[in-house]
């Protein structure tokens, strides 16, 4: 009677990479939820709110200093 083990072909050990890989990363989020979590997702929402206005704010000068000087 033959044995039949399992053997890992490049699909497998693709999903086995793929997997620890992922395991690891949730580790990383997990960790990172610590006491300044908070503080950082408040950072994020206020850079998305004023970086796009501040880029607005910085075309609007430019074009009014070049219409000045022209």
């Amino acid at each position: 009677m033959t044995t039949t083990t399992a053997r890992m072909g490049p699909t497998s050990s693709l999903v086995f990479e793929q997997s620890q890989s992922l395991t690891r990363h949730l580790q990383q989020c997990h960790a990172a939820q610590g006491r300044l979590f908070q503080a950082a997702a408040w950072a994020e929402l206020a850079h998305r709110q004023v970086a796009p206005r501040f880029i607005s704010l910085v075309s609007v000068a430019v074009v009014l200093l070049l219409a000045c000087t022209w």
